[in-house]
């Protein structure tokens, strides 16, 4: 994936208070191994983490978080979106890029060696 295979927070959260300006090209959990990702957390425990994942690069988190953690987010590069409802958000952005084709997985067809389709 190239650089240009990143996406902006604000094409999907225009509007909504963020802080930051970092892109993300994969959506994950706060334990993600994958580079520039975008998570949500709805605790401080997931907050923590997602903080400490040097793979992370955006959270979606609730305004009573963010206050909350405001001292460890001030030390942090990361960006993030304030949302009523992060995992709903999260996976309502999922839907979306997975229904525009912009992530996914694409399966490629595959007959076995020893296998044979019934003429039926």
């Amino acid at each position: 994936m190239s650089a240009s295979d990143s996406f902006q927070i604000d094409d999907f959260f225009a509007g909504r208070k963020s802080y930051g300006d970092n892109q993300f090209r994969v959506l994950s959990n706060v334990e993600s191994t994958g580079e520039s990702s975008l998570v949500f957390a709805e605790s401080t425990f997931y907050l923590e983490t997602a903080l400490a994942n040097s793979c992370v690069s955006v959270i979606l988190l609730t305004e009573d978080l963010l206050q909350q953690c405001a001292a460890q987010i001030k030390q942090t590069d990361k960006s993030f979106v304030v949302l009523k409802s992060p995992k709903y958000e999260f996976w309502k952005l999922h839907n979306l890029l997975v229904e525009k084709q912009l992530i996914g997985i694409k399966p490629e067809g595959h007959l076995g060696s020893n296998c044979r389709i019934h003429p039926s």
